[in-house]
């Protein structure tokens, strides 16, 4: 699955998917950024989910293990 990736004006949120020499063709602002395309932005928010996940589940039983074992 192919996506064009786009860019964003940083000064007036016009985006597009060409920016002629970085120039923004709405305000003339050279403040000009790269859209993430879904996979990167899903790739950069599941980065963490694991060991999110296993720390919160280690927390867990030691937890657990020190309310139970008296």
């Amino acid at each position: 699955m192919s996506v064009a990736q786009g860019y964003q004006c940083q000064a007036c949120s016009y985006k597009g998917r060409q920016f002629p020499q970085g120039i923004c063709p709405a305000c003339g602002s050279n403040q000009v950024t790269r859209l993430q395309t879904k996979a990167q932005a899903e790739t950069q928010t599941h980065r963490w989910s694991v060991p999110v996940l296993v720390l919160l589940w280690g927390y867990l039983a030691y937890a657990l293990f020190e309310k139970f074992s008296g």
